[in-house]
């Protein structure tokens, strides 16, 4: 009767812990896809805004023959929408590793075999 009691109990926690990994694996994958549209539209907002600071003039190299020189009056780090990419590539990097580890994991039921066999 106590064997059936554990049988049950390690189907139980291997039904959790299958639960908590499908729970991490969908909210690192909604992370990845919201990763994806934060750096999509940081650089599409960096494109935008050199092509506009071109366009207006407010940028030309030293002979001011090539107009497609990038914009030097603000630097690429203090623009708003660097840290936007720099924000959804730290968001894309800890999910893709969140979902490696969900999917990685030692599963319950093997630890709890491989700590019983340890004791025999």
């Amino acid at each position: 009767r106590e064997g059936n009691r554990a049988r049950k109990f390690l189907e139980m926690a291997f039904a959790c812990a299958f639960a908590s990994r499908i729970t991490l694996i969908a909210i690192n994958s909604l992370c990845v896809i919201f990763a994806c549209i934060v750096i999509y539209y940081g650089s599409a907002g960096l494109f935008r805004e050199g092509n506009r600071a071109i366009d207006s003039k407010e940028c030309t190299n030293s002979t001011g023959s090539d107009q497609n020189v990038a914009c030097q009056s603000i630097p690429i780090l203090e623009h708003p929408f660097a840290g936007l990419i720099a924000l959804g590539s730290f968001i894309l990097i800890f999910s893709l590793c969140g979902i490696a580890g969900a999917c990685c994991a030692v599963r319950f039921k093997e630890e709890a075999g491989a700590s019983r066999d340890r004791q025999l």
